[in-house]
């Protein structure tokens, strides 16, 4: 399966899972790449995205790929202009890449150097699976993050307050989670896919 059958896939999956408490769903089917630029994309689909959350409590952005979240980030502001917004990414990498055009892993850093009003906290980061050049910006960033290590048991009480006080600091929290941060031997079919993930 590639990314882009990845949203079927999953409302496939979850669609045979059973009801706990009932609620409503709405599907508002998916977003096509079909612009010549990544980023036209992107900019259809925040607008979707700032719709649903403006009408629903919560929304569920499938992907496809994680460039997904640059999009899933220009709704978000979309739909509240002036909040501070808190960025927590649960992600083996900081996907902040310097590259010329929108990709999966260059989201984080274009929403960090367009926007004042935002932080980032990544939960499962793996050292090796990031260049010295992603934490030296992590660093003059003022990116919180914490390793994967750090989460494959019990999740201690400062990585609890950690999270707490990110949440507690911003009106609005944007939530993305990359299927790269589990193990390889459940999620084998990511593109960057390592050992000693989350299970």
């Amino acid at each position: 399966i590639d990314a882009k059958e990845g949203p079927y896939t999953i409302k496939k999956t979850f669609a045979n899972l059973p009801v706990i408490r009932q609620c409503n769903v709405y599907d508002y089917g998916n977003v096509e790449h079909n612009h010549d630029r990544l980023e036209e994309t992107q900019q259809e689909f925040a607008h979707y995205v700032a719709k649903s959350i403006k009408k629903h409590n919560q929304t569920f952005l499938l992907g496809g790929g994680h460039d997904i979240a640059y999009a899933q980030y220009l709704g978000t502001r979309e739909a509240y202009p002036d909040a501070s917004i808190g960025v927590i990414n649960i992600d083996a990498h900081f996907d902040t890449r310097e590259e010329s055009g929108s990709t999966s892993g260059t989201s984080f850093r274009q929403i960090l150097e367009e926007d004042e009003n935002t932080d980032y906290l990544v939960l499962g980061i793996q050292q090796g699976g990031n260049t010295r050049a992603l934490f030296d910006y992590a660093e003059t960033k003022g990116i919180g993050y914490v390793y994967s290590e750090e989460l494959l048991h019990q999740i201690s009480p400062p990585i609890k307050d950690k999270v707490e006080r990110f949440v507690h600091d911003h009106d609005v929290i944007m939530f993305t989670i990359c299927m790269d941060v589990i193990d390889s031997a459940f999620a084998p079919g990511v593109s960057a896919n390592g050992v000693l993930g989350l299970s």
